[in-house]
Formats: structure tokens, C-alpha cells, sequence
């Protein structure tokens, strides 16, 4: 009677487990088909404001140009050489960036993969990976080749190379990708305390382990920042490195000085605008306070890791969406470990209600990344298909909503491809992804208005020396054409952070002085010598 009363049972939980599995299945098909799509789809979008600047100065630096010297910007070397490559290998184009902006992707995601399997299993690792690659690709075009993602897949691999039992080879390989990302920005230096938790904590280690395990990490962290200063240093460039990486980027820190409330309220921002984010965040909490067994550093690891990049996020009270971007790997694997927990844990108590929860938490979240990425693909279906053309496709990306759009830079280095030769020079106020684009060269090394114009308050003394460094680059060789976008000239009805008559009127009447209106093309006026 015991086992003809049993054998239901059994028969019934097989039946389960394989509907389980079924469903796992499909629904891994289903994140993995749309994350191909979406990643194809990606291939079509045109370059954002940061990336037009990037790959202009990845440009100059297949020329024989130095980044600072020659194409001026605060964001560290490292970006410049990764477009650099970009360019080298796939050509001048938008597409060659967003073909290796994937490949990028794509290879921090596998490691994502890797790092959620060590944490949970394969299984997890699965669905976590697909899944929080559709999150990247629902963030939009202007973030997904920012060098601040390359933050979050750099402490990827720093994370998993230490996850094991640590030694210092592998402690000064971890610091090795903390020393890339300083490359990327100064105040990722912080970072370094991730690594360094599995160093000094890990198997209880002795003080002579300990300070070993410190010189690595002292090693493995100054070695990119070491070959960086020399490679400066052998190109007599060592100086302009120092001040424009270093120095601007201290002038302009807490350039927001929002305080406390505006933090706050920053962040729920992003938790509104971001609900996969929000609607982990229940997973994130188990996640974070679940313990996993011997190696409870492994969970001191992961929350130093969300806790200093959200200190770093808010030390630079910007805002910016790509400022959150180092963010969603640590997130990622906290929710995964969270789901992980919740569906392993023991049935016979309270977690036999939490986990139907977690189903529909989950599927609600599935959902929810996957929106976004099916209107990207559905928009590239329809652009392939040639049902609208590229220009209503690249109208419907812009940087700054109402002002300008993907589809006047592309009007625009149309224009003065066709107007131009390729020795002539072009002043565009203030956009160089038109000078790269139409592979045209900028005026001065001053591109862009943030080493001209003050974010907020008077002019400091860096700017006045750039403004005249720029004028006599003006002088000494006048563009063939100026470009300049509406809300930056005048009867705007906007003025905005660069608007000429008002922030800069030495320049506009230096135009007016030299140049005559001649055409407008999109949102840009043209103007051209007499």
C-alpha cells in the first residue's frame, strides 16, 4: 500500500520538473533569439554626441595624433585607443564603432555568465546572461559604447579572477583591470577595494600573506597607468596628459553640487525610469544578505562593489544615464544569487509562498527588459526592409530631445562631404562627429565647448588660455566652412550651455566678421567665406 501510494506522487513531481524544464527552455530560446536580434539591430544605430567625439579622437590617433595634444577631452586615454582599434580594424564609420561596441558587450556579458555561474550554477547563469544583455541594449544607443560600461566589465573580470582562492598573481591581475578603468576615469581608483577584500580577508590569511598580497595588488594596478605615462612620456606629451586628464578633470569635479536632496532624488529618478532595476529589487536584497556558505567574503565582494559605485556615481552629482552604466553588472549577479536563493531554498516553510512570487517577479522583469530591445529590432526590420528611410530612422535618435537629432549630423556630414575637399577644414560648433564622419579636419584641437565655455560662473584662467590658443588656430588657417547648430545662434529660443551670442560673443562675431550664411541644412546653419 506504501508504494502504490507513493508512486503518484513521484509521477506527479517528474511531471513537474519537466514542465520546468520545458519552460526553461523556451524561455532561454526566447531571451536568446531576441538578445541576437536586438544585438543585430544595435549594428544600425548611429553614433551619440560622446561617441562622435571619441571616434574623432580615435581618428587622430591613427594620423600620428595625441589624444590632449591634438584632439582635446577629459575622459582617459583608454577610450581613445579602444575606438582607435575600432577604426583600425573595421573602418571610419559609425558601423565599424557599433560592430566593435557589440563585440565589447557581447564579451562582458559572457563574463557576466561566467561570474553569475560561480556565484550560482550554470542554469542561472543562462538566463541571467541574455537577460541582462537586453538590459544593456534597453539603455539606449547613447550608452551602450561608453567607456563607463567598460568600467563594469572591467570589475567583471577583476571580480572573477578572485572569486577562487585568491594569490597574488591573480590579485594582481584583479588590480590590473581596476588600473584600466583609472584609465578611463581618475575616480574609479576607488574600485581598488573589491579586489582587495578577497586579498586581505580571504582564508584568513597572516600578515606577511596580507602585505604580499598588497604589493601585488600596488603592482598589478600601477602597470597599465605606468606603460600609459610612458607611452606620453616618449612623445613628449607626458605634461598636457597630467593636466588635461588630471588637472580639468579636479577643476570640473562636483561640478553638480546638488547635496544630499538632490541626490536622492536623482536616484529615484533612476529607479522610476529604470523599472527592471526596480523591479529587482527584491531579488538584489536576498541577493546581497544571503550568505554563500564558507566564502562570506564572496558577499562582502559583491555589496563593496554596488556600494562604491553608487558612492562614485554620486561623487560626480552628473546624472548622466551612462554614469549608472558600472552598475548593472553587480546588480545583475546580486539579483541572480537572490532568484538562485529563493528558488534552491527549503519548501517546507515560508519560502514555499515567496518562490510563486519570484515566478511572476521574474517573468514580470523578462517582460519588462525585453519591450525595449523588440522596438529596436522592429524599427531596424523596418529600416532594412527599406519601408522608412535612413533619415526618419536616425531622426528618432537624438541626445538632446528638440534640439538636435542623428539625422542632422548625418544631413550634415552630407553636405560637407559634398562641399568640401578632403584638405579643407571645418569648424563645427561644436560636434567633430561630422569632421569624422565626412573624414574632415577640425580647426583647432578644441572641438567641443567644455575647454572654452564654463559649465556655470565666470571664466576661469584655463579657458581664457584656450580661447586664444583656438583663435589663433582660427587665424592661422580659416575653415571653408562653419557649422553651427540652431540653439546655438542667435533668436534660439532656447539658450543653451553653448549658445555663441551670449557664452562666447568673440566667436560668433569673429563669423560674422568673416563668413556669410550660405545654406541650413537640418538643424545646422552654414556659413562660408565671402
Amino acid at each position: 500500500m506504501q508504494t502504490n501510494a507513493t508512486e503518484p506522487n513521484r509521477a506527479q513531481l517528474s511531471s513537474r520538473y519537466d514542465a520546468v524544464d520545458v519552460g526553461f527552455r523556451a524561455g532561454f530560446a526566447f531571451l536568446l533569439a531576441l538578445a541576437i536580434a536586438a544585438g543585430v539591430a544595435s549594428l544600425t544605430w548611429p553614433l551619440s554626441w560622446d561617441e562622435g567625439i571619441f571616434a574623432w579622437i580615435g581618428s587622430t590617433l591613427l594620423k600620428g595624433g595625441t589624444p590632449y595634444v591634438d584632439a582635446w577631452d577629459v575622459k582617459g586615454p583608454v577610450t581613445y585607443f579602444v575606438y582607435a582599434l575600432a577604426e583600425e580594424l573595421f573602418g571610419h564609420t559609425a558601423f565599424a564603432v557599433r560592430l566593435f561596441d557589440l563585440l565589447i558587450s557581447v564579451t562582458g556579458t559572457i563574463a557576466v555568465f561566467l561570474l553569475v555561474s560561480r556565484y550560482t550554477n550554470k542554469r542561472t547563469a543562462l538566463y541571467a546572461a541574455p537577460l541582462f544583455f537586453l538590459s544593456l541594449i534597453g539603455q539606449g544607443y547613447n550608452v551602450l559604447g561608453q567607456p563607463d560600461l567598460w568600467v563594469g566589465w572591467c570589475m567583471v573580470f577583476s571580480v572573477w579572477v578572485t572569486t577562487e582562492t585568491p594569490t597574488a598573481k591573480s590579485v594582481a591581475l584583479a588590480c590590473t583591470f581596476v588600473g584600466v578603468a583609472i584609465l578611463i576615469k581618475p575616480i574609479y581608483a576607488a574600485l581598488v577595494v573589491v579586489p582587495l577584500i578577497p586579498a586581505l580577508f580571504a582564508g584568513s590569511p597572516s600578515p606577511s600573506t596580507q602585505l604580499r598580497m598588497l604589493w601585488a595588488a600596488a603592482a598589478g594596478c600601477l602597470a597599465p597607468i605606468a606603460l600609459c605615462v610612458a607611452w606620453y612620456w616618449q612623445r613628449h606629451a607626458a605634461g598636457e596628459f597630467l593636466d588635461a586628464y588630471i588637472r580639468a578633470n579636479l577643476e570640473n569635479s562636483g561640478a553638480g553640487r546638488g547635496g544630499l536632496l538632490h541626490a536622492g532624488s536623482s536616484i529615484l529618478e533612476f529607479l522610476l525610469n529604470r523599472r527592471a532595476v526596480l523591479i529587482a529589487i527584491p531579488a538584489i536584497a536576498i541577493g546581497l544578505i544571503s550568505s554563500t556558505g564558507v566564502v562570506r567574503w564572496r558577499n562582502w565582494m559583491l555589496g563593496s562593489w554596488i556600494a562604491t559605485v553608487i558612492s562614485l556615481i554620486v561623487l560626480q552629482d552628473r546624472w548622466f544615464t551612462y554614469h549608472w552604466a558600472p552598475l548593472y553588472p553587480p546588480l545583475a549577479l546580486a539579483a541572480s544569487i537572490g532568484f538562485f536563493r529563493v528558488w534552491h531554498a527549503d519548501k517546507s516553510g515560508a519560502e514555499r509562498f515567496i518562490r510563486p512570487l519570484f515566478v511572476a517577479l521574474f517573468a514580470v522583469l523578462t517582460l519588462g527588459a525585453s519591450v525595449v530591445p523588440l522596438k529596436s529590432v522592429a524599427a531596424s526590420a523596418r529600416l532594412l526592409t527599406r519601408r522608412i528611410t535612413v533619415e526618419q530612422f536616425d531622426a528618432s535618435f537624438t541626445d538632446y530631445p528638440g534640439i538636435m537629432t542623428a539625422a542632422d549630423v548625418r544631413n550634415a556630414t552630407a553636405y560637407v562631404a559634398a562641399h568640401t575637399k578632403r584638405t579643407d577644414k571645418v569648424f563645427v560648433w561644436d560636434d567633430p562627429q561630422v569632421n569624422f564622419l565626412s573624414q574632415r579636419e577640425t580647426v583647432s584641437r578644441f572641438a567641443i565647448w567644455a575647454p572654452l565655455l564654463p559649465l556655470r560662473g565666470e571664466l576661469t584662467a584655463r579657458h581664457k588660455r584656450n580661447r586664444e590658443e583656438f583663435f589663433t588656430a582660427l587665424q592661422l588657417k580659416p575653415p571653408t566652412l562653419v557649422l553651427i547648430e540652431r540653439s546655438a545662434w542667435r533668436n534660439s529660443p532656447l539658450v543653451t550651455v553653448h549658445y555663441l551670442p551670449a557664452k562666447f560673443p568673440e566667436l560668433a562675431n569673429w563669423i560674422d566678421a568673416h563668413y556669410v550664411a550660405a545654406d541650413t541644412v537640418g538643424n545646422f546653419f552654414v556659413f562660408r567665406r565671402p
